[in-house]
Formats: structure tokens, C-alpha cells, sequence
């Protein structure tokens, strides 16, 4: 049996976290479900005292700190919607000017932290910057008991383009002695639908999904295009909330859009 993966952070990342954490207070990852935001971030900390919480039931108006913290990790911030909590962690973020906060979401930078962005006290971390490069992918291959050939390592990197979570699946049916194939690849998509349907797909209400599948086809859509081929008028309105709370809408314009490719 392959050992658990490692985790695994390309050195461009904390070369980038390292350059901007004395003038960067807030750090946000902002990137889609399986790209590694929460194990990537407790590994950046390590070292650090940091308390953790979760933004769909935290307090924040009435937080408390132990006196040694340096950091506060907050996970799920896709689920903090309420404008009222939303101010608090604001209010928080600029009254605890000693501490760093370590936002993770599924979401696109909100609005309401916008002016830590523009300001230059917000680091934004997004898909890009979580996605493993070929080096990182093999030690986290190697870190799991594989060894894998030159052009098996090139095969691998041009179907996981360094995703992470595809990659862990990829240690689970992976042979240490054996090549990688399009059987392997094909295990690892069946077991990544399998996630999504439950992490993802199933979390959305009836009309999203019907919405999302009708959508799936096309490689570019525009709002009138989704309203046209789901039959849905609120269409328009249920793609700014995929924009606003998640990351697998990608803008090709003001009106036009596609998704995340993994997603698709």
C-alpha cells in the first residue's frame, strides 16, 4: 500500500508569503474545492501560534486570543454571507493591528475586504499560486513511495496540471512499480467526480444544478445563453452567486464566461 501523500508547497509559495508577510496583515486563498487551501496554509503557519476558526460559526465580535498569537486561520469564508458578521471581521482585521488573518474560500475576493486589497494589506493567493508545479508534483509523488520515469512524470503533469487532490487520488491507484496508464487516469477522474458530486455538485440547490449541466456543454456562455438553453429566468441571477461564492467561473468579459476546466 503507497504511503499518504505529503504536503506539498511549491517553493514559489512561500517564497511569495515570506516576501509579503511583515506588510501583508491579511492573506486570502482564493481558489476552488481540492486545490489544497487549508493543509497549504496550516503548513505556511507551522511554526507560528495561530488559533483557527470557521467562518460559518465564529463570533467574531466576541473572539478571544491567547496573548502569544501571531495569526488567526479562518476557513469557509464562502460562508460568511450576513453583512452584519461580514463587518465584524472587519472591524476585527483593523483593530488587531498585531495580528495576521489567514483567510480560506472557495470564493472570489468579496467585496466588503476589497479596500485591504487596494490598500496593499491583502496578499491574494489564488488558483495559480496553489497548483503544483512538475518539481513539487514529483516530491509529492516520491513523498508517497512512487517513483516515476521522466515521461510518465510529463504524462502526469499534462492530465493533473499539478491539481492537488487530483494528484492525491493519483497516489492511492498509482503502483510504486508499475507505469502510469490511461486506466490510472481514468480511476483517478472516477474517483474526483465521486468528490465533487458530494463537496460540490449535490451542496447546490435543484435549479443550480440544472442550470450548471445545461451549461456543461459549452465552452463560453453568456447570461442570455444561459437563460435561452436552461429556461430559466433567474439564470442571470443564480451566475453572480456561483461568481460571488465560488471560484469555477472564470470571466471571458463583462458577460461572458466559462468554467474552471475541471469543473466542466
Amino acid at each position: 500500500m503507497n504511503s499518504v501523500p505529503p504536503v506539498v508547497v511549491k517553493p514559489s509559495l512561500e517564497n511569495l508569503l515570506t516576501a509579503n508577510w511583515e506588510h501583508c496583515r491579511v492573506i486570502l486563498f482564493s481558489a476552488p474545492c481540492g486545490c489544497g487551501k487549508t493543509t497549504t496554509a496550516a503548513a505556511l503557519l507551522r511554526g507560528r501560534h495561530c488559533v483557527s476558526a470557521d467562518a460559518a460559526e465564529t463570533d467574531f465580535a466576541s473572539i478571544r486570543f491567547p496573548r502569544n498569537c501571531e495569526a488567526v486561520l479562518i476557513d469557509n469564508l464562502q460562508q460568511l454571507t450576513d453583512p452584519t458578521r461580514q463587518q465584524a471581521l472587519v472591524e476585527l482585521i483593523r483593530c488587531r493591528t498585531e495580528l495576521h488573518f489567514v483567510l480560506l474560500g472557495r470564493c472570489r475576493v468579496p467585496g466588503w475586504l476589497m479596500p485591504f486589497q487596494v490598500s496593499g494589506l491583502m496578499l491574494v493567493l489564488d488558483t495559480e499560486a496553489l497548483l503544483l508545479d512538475r518539481a513539487s508534483a514529483r516530491r509529492m509523488l516520491e513523498g508517497a513511495g512512487l517513483n516515476v520515469s521522466p515521461d510518465d512524470m510529463t504524462a502526469i503533469q499534462q492530465d493533473f496540471k499539478g491539481y492537488p487532490l487530483s494528484l492525491a487520488f493519483l497516489c492511492a491507484h498509482l503502483e510504486p512499480d508499475a507505469p502510469y496508464t490511461r486506466a490510472v487516469f481514468d480511476a483517478c477522474r472516477r474517483d474526483l467526480f465521486v468528490y465533487y458530486d458530494d463537496a460540490v455538485f449535490r451542496r447546490f440547490d435543484e435549479p443550480l444544478r440544472q442550470l450548471l449541466v445545461s451549461l456543461a456543454p459549452f465552452g463560453t456562455f453568456t447570461v442570455e445563453l444561459a437563460r435561452m438553453v436552461s429556461g430559466d429566468p433567474h439564470a442571470g441571477e443564480r451566475l453572480g452567486l456561483l461568481q460571488r461564492d465560488t471560484a469555477m467561473l472564470l470571466a471571458e468579459g463583462l458577460d461572458s464566461f466559462r468554467f474552471w476546466p475541471i469543473f466542466r
